[in-house]
């Protein structure tokens, strides 16, 4: 019996989707080709680790699309915000945004690879994205980060973004205003800054940013055509802002 139920089964995989109605089957012919369907499948395991990479492969297909229509949505929003801070060349030809937490540690060594790959790349652009979402006092991180930049502008964030990842004291009223006096710098103004009604708007904004694209893991990067969420190696990030020149210099000119 199971024999001929398998070969009803394979009969009916191969008539046309229309000549194939199981509301037409008896209750018995039912559990015949239900069982006949299982013995196959069990006979032939491979075919299951096909269909779930199939069904992966389509899941990540629309992840992708959907990621793309967001990227060019809100392309302004990250890598034309004129308040962000900025590394490496603000004019390059090729912009890469990192949202980061200065109470992460992966963190700390990605910036040490954008730092690098922005020296060996002088048409890159690297958009600071201050995503404080790891521990409480990142978030009075990010405000001074921001504040140095707005106060002492793109070179005094520059200077003092590496030494913000693992502060040694924490980041308290006397670390904090010690660099600030060490970039020249008057700590009362910049605290006032952190301190702000706009300054939590504008970090709130930042959040509101990575959490539209799903962001739960720092550092991630983004790029006009690509989203990686989580840390890569330094050599991954290379190729894909090569890929990403590359991408531009073959679209046609508008």
């Amino acid at each position: 019996m199971r024999r001929l139920a398998l070969g009803a089964a394979l009969a009916l995989a191969a008539l046309p989707a229309a000549a194939f109605d199981p509301a037409d089957m008896t209750e018995a012919e039912r559990a015949a080709f239900g069982q006949a369907v299982r013995d196959y499948l069990l006979a032939n395991p491979h075919l299951v680790y096909e269909m779930l990479a199939a069904i992966e492969s389509e899941r990540m297909a629309g992840e992708a699309a959907a990621d793309t229509a967001l990227l060019e949505e809100r392309a302004a929003d990250l890598f034309e915000d004129p308040r962000d801070p900025v590394l490496g060349n603000p004019a390059g030809d090729v912009s890469i945004a990192v949202f980061t937490d200065y109470r992460c540690p992966f963190c700390r060594a990605a910036e040490a690879d954008l730092a690098a790959l922005a020296a060996a790349d002088p048409g890159l652009k690297i958009v600071v994205k201050h995503y404080p979402i790891l521990a409480p006092d990142s978030a009075a991180a990010a405000a001074f980060a921001l504040a140095v930049r707005d106060l002492g502008g793109q070179e005094a964030h520059a200077a003092v973004h590496p030494r913000l990842f693992g502060l040694r004291g924490g980041y308290t009223e006397a670390t904090l205003g010690a660099l600030a006096t060490e970039l020249g710098l008057d700590p009362e103004a910049v605290f006032a800054r952190m301190e702000s009604e706009e300054m939590a708007v504008r970090i709130e904004a930042t959040l509101a940013l990575g959490r539209g694209f799903g962001l739960d893991a720092t550092p991630s990067f983004v790029l006009p055509g690509l989203m990686v969420r989580g840390q890569v190696p330094a050599e991954a990030l290379a190729r894909y802002v090569a890929e990403e020149r590359a991408r531009r210099n073959r679209a046609p000119a508008p």
